[in-house]
C-alpha cells in the first residue's frame, strides 16, 4: 500500500532501477526488498469521528482516570462507529455539534487516508471550546482527542485562537479492551471476526499512551477564522 505518488513503477516510463528489474527479470526480491525497507511499515489511519463545541470545558466524551463513559466512545474507540457517540452528544446542551464522515478529497466516507483531509465548520463565541474524537486505527482501543475539557477556541482577551493546533491533541487508552502489538492484533478492528471483539483490560480507566510515533507525523488539526466582527 502506498500513495498515488509513491508508485513502483510508471507506465510509458523506463524501469526505476536495478532493484526492480532485478525483480521482475530474475524474481531476486532482496535488492527491492532493501530498497523499501525504510518506508514500510503498519499503516496508520484516523476513523470518521465526533466533534462539538460547547460553551465550558466541562469533559464531554470522557473523564481521564476513570472509567468509559456510557456514551458511544467505546464502540468509536474500538470499532471506528460513531454513530452512538454522535447521538450522545446530539443531546447535549451544545453550541454546534457534528461528524467528520465526509473528507473534502476524493474519497469515499469513512477512515481518513494518508493525504486526505477532514474539514467541518461552527460558529462560536469567546468562552467556546472545542472537542474531538476519531479512532487510532489500527488499535484495540485508542483513540485520539484533546485533553477532557476540550480545545480553547478563544484567549483571554476574546480574540480566536487560529492556526495549528496539532500538539494540543493526545492519543487515550479506552481501557476497555487489552492491547495487542499496533496492526498484528486478532481483536482489532482490520482483523477482528466481528464488532465488539477482545478480552478486557486489566487497566480500565482512560488514560494517555504514547503510540508508535507523534501524532504530529500521522495527522495536523488547523483552526481558521471568517469571523464577522
Amino acid at each position: 500500500m502506498h500513495a498515488p505518488t509513491l508508485a513502483l513503477f510508471e507506465l510509458d516510463v523506463a524501469a526505476p532501477g536495478p532493484a526492480f528489474e532485478a525483480l521482475v527479470e530474475d524474481a531476486r526480491t532482496a535488492p527491492m526488498a532493501a530498497q523499501l525497507f525504510p518506508a514500510t511499515g503498519v499503516t496508520q489511519v484516523v476513523s470518521a469521528g465526533v466533534w462539538t463545541v460547547a460553551d465550558s470545558d466541562d469533559p464531554r466524551f470522557f473523564v481521564q482516570g476513570a472509567s468509559v463513559l456510557d456514551n458511544g466512545l467505546e464502540a468509536l474507540a474500538e470499532d471506528g462507529k460513531f454513530a452512538s457517540l454522535a447521538s450522545f452528544v446530539e443531546q447535549g446542551e451544545l453550541v454546534a455539534n457534528g461528524v467528520t464522515e465526509q473528507s473534502v478529497v476524493d474519497y469515499m466516507n469513512g477512515p481518513l487516508p494518508p493525504g486526505g483531509i477532514y474539514r467541518f465548520e461552527f460558529d462560536a463565541d469567546p468562552g467556546a471550546y472545542l472537542q474531538l474524537a476519531h479512532m487510532f486505527v489500527p488499535s484495540n482501543d485508542w483513540f485520539i482527542a484533546a485533553a477532557p475539557g476540550g480545545l480553547a477556541l478563544f484567549d483571554v482577551n476574546g480574540a480566536p485562537i487560529l492556526g495549528p493546533q496539532t500538539e494540543l491533541l493526545r492519543l487515550w487508552d479506552t481501557g476497555t479492551e487489552i492491547n495487542q502489538p499496533i496492526g498484528l492484533g486478532l481483536d482489532q478492528v482490520h482483523l477482528q471476526a466481528a464488532a465488539n471483539q477482545g478480552a478486557a483490560d486489566i487497566d480500565s480507566d482512560v488514560r494517555e499512551v504514547e503510540g508508535p510515533a507523534p501524532l504530529e507525523q500521522l495527522l495536523r488539526l488547523r483552526v481558521n477564522s471568517e469571523r464577522n466582527d
